[in-house]
């Protein structure tokens, strides 16, 4: 069923709605954010009326998605929920915005089965009542809750973070075979992909695994267990709140990110490490829900190779960039107390100094 985009932006008022080819219809932007100074005249905003094929990406692009010239692109959810809100004076989030479109009988017919099967798995996950195939149980954590190394608290000999912080809020322990650290990866639906380990001695070859080592460690053959694709998933994106906050700030180093707890800057932006300075698509595609995206990677070569990559997939998806330097110092790990409390008064746009 055709997606009925004139009834659709007649509701909210919006001017200048115009029949285009390719099942197309074009109007004058809503303008959420002012971007337009003298008024969008030339109809920079278009919304299909029907699915089409994305030769570009390989992929069906669903009836109802907009976009404009200037101020981007919307799914249909992602776009009433911005009119909602503005007529309503509060928030509105996705899924009341995706109920709103069925109650208005509005949402595309050929896409109303797949959404509900998708909201529904994802509720029965979050419900318990089936697991995700690719987390582990929790319960494999218990070992590694029974003790803390205090490396896990120290910047430079100094600590810099709460047993609680790191116990409590991200769960981090200690692997008494291997003498590593241990570090939890959860995903949105707060189910455990795997762990990362930091090793705890300067001998360690292995500073940073993915994984931690089997019950045969230190004897030939053992391997890395609780391991995953860290590609698949961003360091802390169980916490996000991508509904109530339009910032987030990416670094490399997961235990970068209680650091900048301790500090309250979780109240103002959202944080997220992706382990090391090779971003996925996966990644982009995650960090590309925010308005605004702060790139915090290290002071180094595969730092700065980690960060151009990331702006030419953020400006490609029409996300506002920022950057932050770290204070000169290697990384977010590096800054002292004060300078991390003060991070965000040091971010600076892309290209402006």
């Amino acid at each position: 069923m055709a997606f009925d985009a004139w009834r659709f932006l007649s509701y909210f008022g919006v001017e200048g709605i115009k029949q285009a080819r390719n099942d197309n219809v074009m109007a004058h932007c809503p303008d959420f954010e002012g971007k337009h100074g003298n008024g969008d005249r030339k109809r920079s905003f278009g919304i299909l009326e029907k699915s089409t094929w994305d030769r570009r990406n390989s992929q069906w692009t669903p009836a109802g998605t907009s976009n404009c010239y200037v101020c981007g692109g919307f799914t249909l959810e992602q776009l009433t929920a911005k009119f909602l809100s503005r007529n309503l004076g509060r928030p509105v989030n996705d899924l009341e915005a995706y109920n709103w479109l069925m109650e208005q009988d509005l949402l595309p017919e050929d896409d109303e089965i797949g959404h509900l099967d998708e909201l529904a798995l994802d509720l029965k996950v979050l419900m318990g009542e089936i697991s995700d195939s690719n987390t582990y149980d929790i319960a494999v954590l218990d070992e590694y809750l029974k003790a803390l190394h205090p490396q896990a608290l120290r910047r430079d000999g100094q600590q810099v973070l709460s047993v609680e912080m790191v116990r409590d809020v991200f769960q981090i322990g200690y692997c008494e075979r291997s003498q590593r650290t241990v570090i939890p990866v959860f995903n949105k639906k707060k189910g455990l992909m795997g762990v990362i380990s930091r090793a705890t001695r300067d001998d360690d070859f292995i500073r940073y695994g993915v994984g931690v080592p089997d019950e045969t460690f230190p004897n030939p053959g053992w391997k890395m267990m609780l391991d995953f694709p860290k590609g698949d998933v961003v360091f802390n994106e169980d916490k996000w709140d991508p509904f109530n906050k339009d910032t987030i700030l990416v670094i490399e180093s997961p235990m970068d990110v209680p650091y900048a707890y301790m500090h309250k800057i979780q109240e103002q932006v959202d944080i997220g490490a992706i382990m090391g300075a090779k971003p996925s698509r996966e990644h982009v595609d995650k960090i590309a829900q925010y308005e605004n995206v702060i790139l915090g990677l290290d002071n180094d070569e595969a730092g700065a190779t980690g960060t151009e990559f990331l702006k030419e997939e953020l400006k490609r998806r029409k996300n506002r960039i920022w950057t932050f330097d770290s204070y000169g110092n290697k990384d977010l790990g590096g800054c002292t107390p004060e300078q991390v409390a003060n991070l965000l008064q040091r971010v600076r746009k892309d290209g402006i100094i």
